[in-house]
């Protein structure tokens, strides 16, 4: 049974296997990001100040999918927004219910966007945020390659 809900503090073990077993494509497009070892990065991730997501394979105790919306310093008011789902599950629609959730509560808690950045080449991510209501507002590049910067208005 695939379960979605917040992240708990107990679930550190199993967030900390689900970031070590990430596929290589994964570690390679945010390198940028584990330029410190993993666990560490998770550590830092799991202390942030934000609304983390994770969903869960009752059946195999284990984390499948990750998101998190977390107040961005540079956009006071309008948080960021990430999700990675491990690459056995994809194509199931996890990522459309995580992406929901964390809108969600994103309109609970009155924001007036959601940013979000997505690789130019993962186009099925790109489609997914498109079928969501998020318009493009630019491009960006780092050494993991060309992104798209996205922005999600709430309606007033």
């Amino acid at each position: 049974m695939i379960i979605l809900r917040e992240l708990k503090n107990s679930d550190e073990e199993y967030f900390f296997k689900f970031i070590k077993n990430l596929s290589k494509e994964i570690v390679e497009n945010y390198n940028h990001l584990f330029s410190e070892k993993r666990e560490e990065w998770a550590k830092k991730l799991l202390s942030e100040n934000s609304l983390k997501i994770i969903v869960l394979d009752d059946s195999k105790n284990e984390i499948i999918g990750f998101g998190h919306l977390t107040i961005n310093k540079e956009y006071p008011g309008v948080p960021s927004l990430g999700i990675v789902i491990n690459q056995n599950y994809r194509g199931k629609g996890i990522g459309k219910q995580i992406m929901q959730k964390l809108m969600e509560e994103g309109k609970t808690k009155k924001f007036k966007a959601i940013y979000l950045s997505v690789f130019k080449k993962n186009t099925i991510a790109k489609k997914l945020y498109d079928s969501l209501g998020f318009k493009t507002i630019g491009e960006t590049f780092n050494d993991s390659g060309e992104s798209w910067k996205m922005r999600y208005d709430f309606p007033i």
